[in-house]
């Protein structure tokens, strides 16, 4: 009986670890869900940010913030975040070009959440607009799922491009 309850404690232990890990998951830099955008250019460091536009959709207001000509995983891309309620919320990877960037995301994010799905319209809500702005993902976008983010990543043209949605936030629902 003794044995039986270290061994519940300690998978208790590990499985709250994971997901304490898993909900606080870091975007980039250092940068999570939740974050203020002082909070998100702190994280980022020396990089030239500009407001973009705010996408009003079903009473909730995102902001973006954009940052041009920055690298991540290990190549160009332009990054936007948006921002609900002044917390960050989601956050647009625009990679310039693709050559095999895109299937090396595909296996990193697999190794780490799962094998994909198609992406469902009715879990991404609101967020389809933000991955898409006419609502139409291409055949080839997958999905993952974490306790803290929806995941699309999708090849667009030659370009990949991956969104991270905070799964608490308004705009999905």
């Amino acid at each position: 009986m003794k044995k039986l309850l270290v061994l519940v404690v300690l998978v208790s232990l590990v499985l709250s670890a994971a997901l304490a890990e898993d909900s606080a998951l870091t975007v980039r830099s250092g940068v999570r869900f939740g974050m203020s955008r002082a909070e998100v250019l702190s994280a980022e460091g020396n990089v030239r940010a500009e407001e973009g536009r705010k996408h009003v959709t079903r009473g909730v207001v995102l902001e973006e913030l954009e940052l041009d000509d920055v690298t991540d995983s290990g190549a160009p891309a332009d990054i936007t975040y948006y921002f609900e309620a002044g917390r960050l919320a989601a956050v647009l990877i625009d990679y310039d070009g693709d050559d095999g960037l895109f299937d090396r995301l595909k296996s990193d994010l697999t190794a780490r959440f799962g094998d994909p799905a198609r992406p469902e319209r009715q879990a991404l809500g609101n967020g389809l607009y933000l991955v898409d702005d006419d609502g139409r993902l291409s055949p080839g976008a997958l999905m993952w799922r974490s306790a803290a983010a929806l995941i699309v990543l999708e090849r667009d043209d030659d370009e990949a491009k991956l969104i991270l949605m905070d799964r608490n936030a308004a705009f999905l629902r």
